[in-house]
């Protein structure tokens, strides 16, 4: 079964597999999970969702069992880890795998782009308005981005910088016709942070 499974997802896509004990546990104990659970039900007449893969329908949608063959189907499948891509992608496997385990960068910046930038919502209206909106923060994004490179040498993190720079400042007090300006120190952190900046 599994070998045919591999020719047909072969057939359409560049597939890559690799087999994992650690995996293989886990698909294994969630797998049981699940079967219990639909025991449960089955037994005290509980309704159940017929697109589950374990159940055996018969008679015009009618769930009379557990299939313990889909189970069993199930169990060589265990530890599989696939990675499917189109077929006009000429990456390595190892390529398409170190690619896959980027993919939570991608998502971290979208969580950005939404909620430190506030890309949206867009109150604009004009065309040419909306697409500065967007440039502005795209290229927030790259500054945030690259910052993050530089102050993960001292193990910063951004929302950490803005709360520490967010305390220094400086200003100007008028008494009469003099005046004083007035800048706030600068804590330890504060310096590391402007020296990795300064030397980058």
């Amino acid at each position: 079964m599994r070998k045919s499974w591999r020719f047909i997802i072969g057939a359409l896509f560049k597939f890559s597999n690799r087999l994992s004990e650690v995996r293989a546990k886990k698909d294994a104990s969630n797998r049981e999970k699940i079967i219990d659970k639909l025991k449960k039900k089955l037994e005290t007449g509980k309704p159940v969702i017929h697109k589950n893969k374990f159940l055996l329908i018969e008679n015009k949608n009618k769930i009379t069992k557990l299939d313990d063959e889909k189970i069993e189907v199930d169990k060589q499948f265990d530890g599989l880890k696939g990675y499917i891509t189109n077929s006009g992608n000429q990456s390595s496997f190892k390529e398409i795998i170190d690619q896959y385990h980027n993919l939570w960068k991608v998502e971290k910046a979208f969580r950005m782009s939404k909620s430190d930038l506030r890309a949206r919502p867009i109150f604009h209206q004009d065309t040419k308005r909306i697409k500065s909106h967007m440039v502005l923060c795209f290229v927030s994004l790259l500054v945030m981005k690259e910052s993050e490179k530089i102050l993960n040498r001292k193990k910063y993190t951004i929302e950490k910088t803005i709360e520490i720079m967010g305390k220094v400042g400086e200003g100007e007090i008028r008494i009469g016709n003099t005046k004083m300006p007035l800048e706030s120190e600068l804590d330890q952190e504060a310096k590391d942070i402007l020296k990795l900046f300064l030397g980058h």
